[in-house]
């Protein structure tokens, strides 16, 4: 499985998407190389999200960011909801209410992201299903605490590169 050492499949989270495109539009191109390296992860099903997530960062403009316009064609990749991530989306925001903005009236990916990640590690006993998150470790209404009350690990986008095998520099 693409040299990863590990079991786990990483779903990863708006925020940390966002994250990359800040730092490509901030800092410095991100290289060809990373870009090829995800799509790598993807292709293989080792990286993966849900369609909530894809519907929060692609846009139609017709100038789209970096990442939009990268993860554009690969709509499929991205899961829909299963009637069972329905009710443990509903289970995660009773009890974590901050995982949602009520004043939205978009769909958020945060509850959705708890119920898939739950759901796989519930039906795939071979991996572990990880959501990568640059969402506050220490928040208790957000991710990482959710997902912690469900016994689902989260790692921020510095850690998943180190795990994978990314590397920014030369």
């Amino acid at each position: 499985m693409n040299g990863v050492a590990s079991n786990k499949i990483y779903i990863v989270d708006s925020s940390s998407l966002i994250t990359l495109n800040r730092f490509n539009d901030d800092a410095f191109d991100i290289p060809q190389a990373v870009w090829d390296k995800l799509d790598e992860l993807l292709d293989e099903g080792i990286l993966c999200s849900i369609r909530c997530v894809f519907n929060e960062i692609v846009t139609d403009s017709e100038k789209p960011d970096v990442v939009s316009a990268w993860l554009k064609p690969k709509k499929l990749l991205f899961h829909n909801p299963t009637n069972t991530q329905v009710i443990y989306m509903a289970e995660a925001v009773k009890l974590f209410s901050g995982l949602v903005n009520p004043e939205s009236e978009k769909e958020q990916a945060d509850p959705w992201l708890i119920a898939y990640a739950r759901e796989m590690n519930k039906l795939d006993s071979e991996h572990k299903y990880v959501i990568v998150t640059q969402e506050n470790p220490r928040s208790p209404i957000k991710i990482p605490a959710a997902a912690k009350h469900y016994g689902i690990e989260t790692i921020n986008l510095k850690d998943f590169f180190k795990e994978v095998g990314i590397t920014l520099g030369a």
